[in-house]
């Protein structure tokens, strides 16, 4: 039997996201997550191989943005140590 939707944790989320395709009705869409087990699962609708790479470029300009973000002080601080290092040298 079916789970009930509305009563997983990422309901809100997952509501909040149609309403979204509802409203840009997309020609091709992508879903990819990560099952109990470990493995991941991705579904694609309308996709060409080229939309496909598009997306997967998508994702991970997002997420080495979240890793900048992360560590934007420790960068910031070692660029700075970087850059006394230089005005150090001969």
């Amino acid at each position: 039997m079916a789970k009930d939707l509305t009563q997983m944790p990422f309901a809100s989320w997952l509501e909040e996201i149609l309403g979204a395709m509802a409203k840009e009705e997309p020609s091709a869409i992508v879903i990819c997550m990560r099952c109990k087990d470990g493995n991941v699962m991705t579904a694609y609708y309308g996709c060409t191989p080229e939309e496909k790479l598009n997306m997967a470029c998508q994702m991970q300009v997002d997420a080495m943005w979240n890793v900048i973000l992360a560590n934007a002080n420790q960068i910031v601080r070692r660029a700075e140590e970087m850059e006394q290092d230089e005005e150090e040298q001969p």
